[in-house]
């Protein structure tokens, strides 16, 4: 039965087309991740003018900074106003865009 499919895969990757389409993939995967590095992001920032790099540090520095806390209804009280404003600039963005 082993002998078949080791066939049948080589009957497969023979054929052009398959060299071709793994090229083409492979090319369109790199461009694809240094593109997400270097072009910018629409993350979780009303600004989106950052780069896929700027992005991370900034999401980084923010985790920093609130590590080592614990979860409870103090640090929720500090972070609702921000996220209130986060959700409300995303909300008149996407009426502006209409």
């Amino acid at each position: 039965m082993f002998a078949l499919y080791k066939f049948e895969l080589r009957k497969i990757n023979s054929r052009k087309i398959v060299w071709i389409t793994g090229c083409v993939m492979l090319v369109g995967l790199l461009i694809w991740g240094v593109a997400s590095a270097v072009l910018p992001q629409s993350r979780e920032y009303s600004d989106s003018s950052l780069n896929g790099y700027e992005a991370n540090r900034a999401e980084r520095e923010a985790a920093e900074l609130i590590s080592g806390r614990a979860i409870d209804q103090t640090l929720i009280d500090e972070m609702r106003p921000a996220y209130e404003n986060f959700i409300l600039m995303e909300i008149t963005e996407k009426h502006s865009r209409i």
